[in-house]
Order: C-alpha cells, then structure tokens, then sequence
C-alpha cells in the first residue's frame, strides 16, 4: 500500500452524529403536535432533517473505519522519523487563509440576512452564490448558471408549491 494515505479522521462524522441526534431528541418535543392537519404532522420535517444528516454520516464514518482498518492491517509503513516536515510559518499561513475564507463566507451568509428584505429573495441569493464562487475562485461559468438555477428552483417551489412568501423584489 501507498505510504502516503493518511488515516481519515471520523470527529466530524461523529459531531454530526451527535447534533444529528440531539435534535431529535430536543426540537420535535418542542413542536405541538395536536393539531394534525395532514398525515405527516409538523414534525416530521425536524424528523426528515436529521434522518437526511444522520444516516450518511453513519454510512461515511463506517466506510472511513473500515478504510482505516485496512490500511492499518495492510502494515502501511511509517515515514522515516528524518523525513522533512513543513515549517510551523508555513502551517500557520495556510491555517490562517483556511479561516479567512470561512470567516468571509460566514459574513456574506450573515449579511444577506439583513439585505434580503429590501433586495429579495433571488438578487441577495444570486449574489450571494456568486460571491462564495468568486471567493473560492471559481472560473467554470456553468457552476455559476447551476447556482443561480438553484435560487430560482427553491423561490419556485416556496412560492408557489409550498405557498410560502419569500422576500421579492417587486
């Protein structure tokens, strides 16, 4: 086997897990369910949400044990204790532009919180999409066409079939 495979961590699979099952156990107590105006109730969407979080999770982190497993029992050699290791400068750096874009990404989301109102729905998501794409830079134009067919798919499928108002424009 390649002695470059690393061993795949399963923490984020097992943090999803957990919050995953925290909110079945929290959130739909928290709904009342007396009023039953269809066969699925009001919770079956916190329901449906954690199914949609947990069961790929579980699939993901029994298939990275199991990898880990096999390159465990393959006998992967280790790396020679002389081999060069990256400068801690260096770490730092990428660990930093790492934040930098998640920070920015957590800003832009939160700013469109407050821009929707007054721009809509399909502007503010629009440009939202676009600017995570620049800022990953991104330069296949297609992913942009998909991103925006996707803001219009869900302000469709609100409005119209679910019949819930979502901020326009207009």
């Amino acid at each position: 086997m390649n002695d470059k495979v690393k061993k795949e961590s399963i923490t984020p699979n097992i943090f999803m897990i957990a919050v995953s099952i925290l909110i079945i156990l929290i959130i739909p107590g928290q709904i009342d369910n007396s009023v039953q105006a269809d066969r699925l109730g009001p919770r079956f969407v916190p329901y449906a949400a954690c199914a949609l979080v947990l069961l790929p999770n579980l699939l993901q982190m029994c298939m990275k044990a199991l990898r880990n497993k096999r390159a465990r029992d393959a006998g992967t050699p280790e790396p020679p204790s002389g081999a060069a290791r990256p400068p801690f400068g260096g770490i730092c750096q990428r660990l930093a532009r790492q934040y930098w874009v998640l920070a920015a990404v957590m800003a832009m989301a939160f700013a469109a919180t407050f821009v929707v109102k007054y721009l809509g729905y399909v502007v503010t998501y629009c440009l939202l999409c676009a600017g995570m794409l620049l800022l990953f830079r991104e330069k296949r134009w297609y992913y942009y066409l998909i991103t925006f067919a996707l803001v219009a798919a869900v302000y469709i499928g609100f409005t119209r079939f679910l019949y819930v108002p979502l901020p326009s424009l207009f």
